[in-house]
């Protein structure tokens, strides 16, 4: 295995384990119900820094590069989901 590889692998891991923490800041929206500490526009930037890099892994045939960052991209999605969600139910 070469350099590469063996880096890719550790960039996957560990962008795999920030986007975990992403379930629980979901879990938490979910749970409490309350998003007013939470930045739409940071949030929608971030999904769309996510989307950015998997197009990059697609073009450039970088496996591990896309698996990871699409993880993070639906992770993105599903947290604007439940704070739109659970704004809507404060109203």
């Amino acid at each position: 295995m070469d350099f590469d590889k063996i880096t890719g692998a550790i960039a996957m891991i560990i962008s795999l384990g920030i986007s975990l923490l992403l379930a629980d800041q979901i879990r938490l929206v979910r749970k409490i119900g309350r998003t007013e500490n939470l930045s739409i526009p940071l949030q929608v930037i971030v999904t769309l820094s996510y989307l950015g890099w998997v197009l990059h892994g697609l073009s450039t045939g970088d496996l591990f590069l896309t698996i990871s960052q699409s993880f993070g991209f639906i992770m993105m999605c599903m947290l604007l989901y439940s704070i739109e969600r659970a704004r809507k139910k404060d109203k």
